[in-house]
């Protein structure tokens, strides 16, 4: 899944993009990449799988990127949640930039606006498939997640919904 930012690259700043990736304890594990462009360009990423995080925890993954003294005007900023195979849980997006200590505007940044959750997986657990998750481009298989317990521990401070 991905996201266009209405922020450009600015140039003297250091750009951090967070993002909470889970483990589910159902034994679903996968390659993951997060991914920070600009223009189209990928300024920085991180690869990982799912199975060396704790079981049934989100973990905070971040990207970093310092830009030069002279950037190319206009690039909107992007962010790549990618998934190599199946169940990549993703939460709690978010993108600095030092050069003022500001956050960058993401929307739906923790996925909780969804196109609404059709389908059961247990108490307490529903999810969507292929319906798209609302302010993010979903290229292939995704949706939003509504895990129980039995798949993953959400913390208190977040909502319900992961994508």
């Amino acid at each position: 899944i991905g996201q266009i930012l209405t922020s450009t690259l600015q140039a003297n700043s250091t750009y951090t993009l967070s993002v909470d990736v889970g483990h589910r304890l159902d034994g679903l594990t996968t390659n993951y990449t997060i991914e920070l462009l600009a223009g189209g360009n990928i300024l920085n990423s991180v690869t990982g799988n799912s199975a060396s995080l704790p079981a049934g925890n989100m973990v905070t993954e971040t990207v970093s990127y310092t830009s030069g003294t002279t950037v190319t005007a206009g690039q909107l900023l992007e962010i790549r949640l990618i998934s190599a195979g199946n169940q990549s849980d993703f939460d709690n997006v978010t993108l600095t930039v030092v050069a003022g200590g500001v956050n960058v505007p993401i929307q739906n940044p923790s996925f909780e606006t969804t196109n609404g959750l059709s389908s059961s997986c247990g108490t307490g657990c529903a999810y969507n498939y292929d319906v798209g998750i609302p302010d993010w481009t979903v290229t292939g298989n995704g949706g939003s997640f509504q895990p129980s317990s039995a798949y993953l521990t959400l913390p208190p401070q977040d909502g319900q919904i992961v994508a």
